[in-house]
């Protein structure tokens, strides 16, 4: 997945994106994983960028308006504290959820104090990344501009929608 070599999972320039919907950039070196992050936020209306790395991540953001930053901590060339200490050092307030194993609940926790919003734990449930998600955007507003309800009132919502199906 290095940008390099074009191998980047989904890039879009803010221009082709919907104005509704927001755009969520994954720093996750785990190819799997991040395919399946990526399906599973494109499925929920997000738009994706996915890159392996803190250095290619922050090359998206100082070209592109990301709304959203979900960093995995342990990934090659610049981890993911380091991608959150250069984001906060370089002004950019957007709100980023850092992701680690169970071993590292500790220095999850740590990074609260250092500029991340939250903390997921993998192995994840998708119900938990949906709750997440939409907790982020209601605190940034973002649920005016594409019609979110609060995160309790949209979870709820979509396992209505699952059971009726």
């Amino acid at each position: 997945m290095n940008s390099s070599n074009n191998n980047l999972i989904h890039a879009q320039s803010r221009e082709n994106i919907n104005d509704f919907s927001p755009l969520l950039l994954l720093v996750e070196s785990n190819r799997a994983v991040a395919t399946m992050l990526q399906e599973t936020f494109v499925a929920w209306g997000y738009h994706v960028w996915v890159v392996d790395n803190g250095h290619e991540g922050l090359d998206v953001v100082s070209r592109h308006t990301v709304d959203v930053i979900l960093l995995d901590m342990h990934t090659p060339m610049m981890d993911g504290r380091t991608m959150l200490d250069e984001l906060r050092w370089a002004g950019y307030h957007m709100p980023v959820w850092v992701m680690s194993g169970g071993s590292d609940i500790h220095m999850l926790r740590q990074l609260l104090q250092e500029g991340a919003q939250g903390f997921l734990v993998k192995p994840f449930h998708p119900h938990t990344l949906q709750e997440a998600c939409a907790e982020i955007f209601y605190r940034v507003g973002r649920h005016k501009k594409y019609n979110a309800q609060h995160p309790s009132t949209a979870i709820h919502a979509t396992r209505a929608r699952q059971h009726s199906s």
